[in-house]
């Protein structure tokens, strides 16, 4: 039981893709990987970086996918730098109004 009465419950599930489902599943983690980790380069690095609006974001993003990632779905990649633009977002709110280096401040990753 959770607290107030309510009832947690949790069932955990195990798959067994096949070698060619691994393969689909490592190329589509590894394009999550790296859109999310160019997001964060692209909103974290230098003075002027944009705005971490994911939709002004994204088109840049996903067309300089190299070569071996564009295989993978548009809707994959397009979440990861949705995800990263939220993380960067959350940080920052947090981090307004705070001293850099003070108590509290959080460093961007």
């Amino acid at each position: 039981m959770g607290s107030g009465g309510t009832a947690w419950l949790c069932r955990r599930i195990r798959i067994y893709p096949t070698a060619e489902q691994k393969a689909t599943l490592r190329l589509w983690f590894d394009a999550s990987r790296w859109c999310y980790n160019r997001t964060i380069e692209l909103l974290t690095t230098g003075d002027e970086s944009p705005r971490a609006q994911w939709k002004g974001v994204k088109t840049d993003i996903i067309h300089s996918v190299p070569e071996r990632l564009e295989a993978a779905p548009y809707q994959v990649k397009s979440i990861a730098v949705r995800d990263a633009c939220l993380a960067v977002s959350a940080l920052k709110r947090r981090n307004r109004g705070m001293k850099r280096g003070g108590p509290g401040f959080a460093e961007a990753f």
